[in-house]
């Protein structure tokens, strides 16, 4: 039995969070009544109601509890249950559940996919898809179109299901071309401090091996063939001794010693030093009072200086 509400909450309430991923054709929510503590059972049922009243033909829940799920029977609205925990594996979960809504796409069925909230993971199953279906060929492109419809940005899980979906069966997104790899370089050595190429390496051929010991040939270790130079002449030259003086030698002959003579020094005369006469100082006569005591810093008293007088005319 379909219950119908009636009066003021015949359309319902919109779901918390809710955007259109494909105008018209997929859109995503939160669960609906609320996530977590904040679920409310009339609220659930007034907005199971606006996705009715919307014309959703399908919603599909990825939260891997069954609960609630009765609602959506008891106002008569079809739901695809896929429950995509952090156990399960994406490529079994999203090469199931992709095919499935392009195929209701296609029929055009509008779809609701929600799952607790609208997180990573439900952000990149949405970007996955857009991916998937072709509908977008960069990632990074992708990846940026999720992020402002959800207002929130991709973590590396959410990324990780755009970056699988064009290897996923059934994918109608071009397969990503081959890495190119990098240009082959020729092997470089230092010749006379400069860079240059390589030169091709000469096989040894066949070498002899001189009394010495080194072997000589065309080739003598790879790579260090060289061309034989030409022999270069040099002019004669025609050396002349040099003649030395002939020293006769006497036979039996005794060398005589060499007699070093003495050597004799002169005195030196002494030197005679002048006779200087020294005269004694005189010293001014100073009259000692008795009983006088000399005050500290007295200076003695000078000998008064006798005037001579000069006749005046």
């Amino acid at each position: 039995m379909t219950l119908r509400a009636k009066g003021r909450w015949a359309l319902g309430i919109q779901p918390r969070n809710f955007a259109w991923v494909i105008k018209d054709r997929l859109a995503v929510c939160e669960r609906p009544g609320g996530y977590s503590a904040n679920h409310r059972r009339v609220r659930r049922q007034e907005e199971i109601i606006w996705t009715r009243e919307q014309g959703f033909g399908c919603i599909v829940s990825i939260i891997p509890s069954p609960a609630n799920l009765h609602n959506y029977d008891e106002l008569g609205v079809h739901y695809l249950h896929r429950p995509f925990g952090v156990a399960d594996d994406p490529r079994k979960v999203l090469g199931r559940l992709y095919p499935e809504i392009h195929a209701m796409l296609q029929s055009g069925t509008k779809v609701l996919l929600h799952g607790e909230e609208v997180g990573d993971r439900v952000a990149g199953v949405l970007g996955g898809y857009v991916r998937y279906a072709g509908l977008v060929t960069a990632d990074p492109q992708c990846v940026a179109i999720i992020e402002r419809i959800t207002n929130r940005q991709l973590e590396p899980l959410g990324r990780s299901f755009i970056a699988m979906a064009p290897y996923l069966p059934g994918t109608l997104a071009p397969t990503p071309p081959a890495p190119v790899p990098p240009p082959t370089m020729p092997i470089l050595a230092v010749y006379k401090g400069s860079p240059v190429a390589e030169k091709p390496r000469v096989k040894a051929s066949a070498s002899t091996v001189s009394p010495s010991g080194r072997t000589t040939g065309s080739a003598r270790s790879a790579g260090s063939a060289k061309a034989p130079k030409a022999p270069t002449t040099k002019a004669a030259v025609a050396k002349v001794p040099v003649a030395k003086p002939a020293v006769a030698k006497v036979a039996g002959a005794v060398k005589a010693p060499v007699v070093k003579a003495p050597v004799v020094k002169a005195p030196t005369a002494p030197v005679a030093k002048p006779a200087v006469a020294t005269v004694p100082e005189a010293k001014p006569a100073v009259a000692k009072v008795a009983g006088a005591a000399k005050a500290p810093g007295d200076k003695a008293p000078t000998a008064p200086v006798a005037k001579a007088l000069v006749a005046k005319p």
